[in-house]
């Protein structure tokens, strides 16, 4: 016979397992409005899933408010879904979160804010992030200048492509 714990932690499981799914296809679904351009749509399915924590879906939300995509555009609604996208490990938040810092566009600017949202994102492998460490490396923008590690972001970074990287590399 099960015990009553026992299948209460079965029925939770099962109901984890279920809105899972539920929130995996929501996330789909937002994905599909947002590519075909019904980008309220996208807010309206992405905003609920972002709200309750879902990473990927905090970064669209930030993505959607700094293009002004099916909400009006606003820098700083922005860089707070992309506050919480980069702490849940979203290395393209990162990224944005570093453009935005260093470019001063819906924050103050702060350089050593941009070097560590940059930095977190290189480390994982985020191509544009490595090109953007090799940019600041490369002028001594925010960091001292230093042309071994300038050189060796720009490559890891072209290794993956990255035409900016590519570019500047040559160079």
């Amino acid at each position: 016979m099960i015990s009553n714990a026992i299948r209460t932690l079965v029925l939770c499981f099962t109901m984890l397992i279920l809105e899972g799914g539920a929130m995996a296809d929501q996330f789909d679904d937002a994905l599909a409005a947002a590519n075909r351009g019904d980008y309220s749509q996208a807010f309206q399915l992405w905003l609920p899933l972002a709200e309750s924590g879902n990473a990927f879906a905090q970064n669209n939300i930030a993505q959607l408010y700094a293009n002004g995509h099916g909400v009006p555009a606003d820098n700083a609604k922005a860089v707070f879904w992309w506050h919480k996208a980069a702490k849940g490990g979203v290395t393209d938040a990162q990224n944005n979160l570093g453009n935005r810092y260093a470019s001063g566009n819906g924050v103050q600017q702060d350089l050593m804010e941009a070097f560590k949202w940059y930095s977190q994102a290189a480390a994982q492998g985020e191509s544009n992030a490595q090109a953007n460490l090799g940019a600041m490396y490369g002028s001594g923008n925010g960091v001292p200048q230093d042309w071994v590690l300038s050189t060796k972001w720009y490559r890891l970074s072209a290794e993956q492509g990255n035409p900016f990287a590519l570019r500047n590399l040559v160079d």
